[in-house]
């Protein structure tokens, strides 16, 4: 009696132990390459993404978050449902954007009343405010030279 044949064996994800270039083509025990890792670190959005030379902040490289950002700089805070109307946003979405950049402490929210009515309370952290001036200053550097 013969056994089937055992197909190759393909990880959907990357092992946790596994260098950047695994799950991407490298072969087992290969240097990482450089190169291939900010590829796939700019792919998958992680926060402490960003290609050495560039300045970009990728927590920040979300549409949605460098608004969220953008509009929390320009005040000291903002209530959770003048930043969803203003971003055109649901309430989860906004939520998850808020989320992301409080665990990276660019941003803190806090619980309060306003009228009579309960509501949350955005702002933009120090670390937030150097990190968006950051990534801004890294954008016009990219397009300097566009027309």
């Amino acid at each position: 009696m013969s056994t089937p044949p055992t197909p190759p064996s393909t990880p959907s994800t990357p092992r946790p132990d596994a260098g950047a270039g695994a799950g991407a083509g490298a072969g087992a025990g290969a240097d990482p390459d450089p190169d291939t890792a900010a590829r796939v670190t700019s792919v998958t959005g992680s926060a402490s993404d960003s290609a050495p030379d560039s300045g970009l902040d990728a927590l920040l490289n979300a549409p949605v978050r460098l608004r969220l950002a953008s509009l929390l700089a320009a005040v000291s805070e903002l209530e959770f449902v003048t930043l969803r109307e203003a971003l055109g946003v649901s309430d989860s979405v906004l939520s998850k954007q808020v989320t992301a950049l409080a665990q990276a402490g660019y941003a803190r929210s806090r619980k309060g009343t306003h009228q009579d009515r309960r509501t949350t309370w955005i702002a933009l952290t120090r670390p937030g405010r150097e990190a968006l001036r950051a990534h801004v200053a890294a954008l016009r550097a990219i397009i300097g030279d566009v027309d």
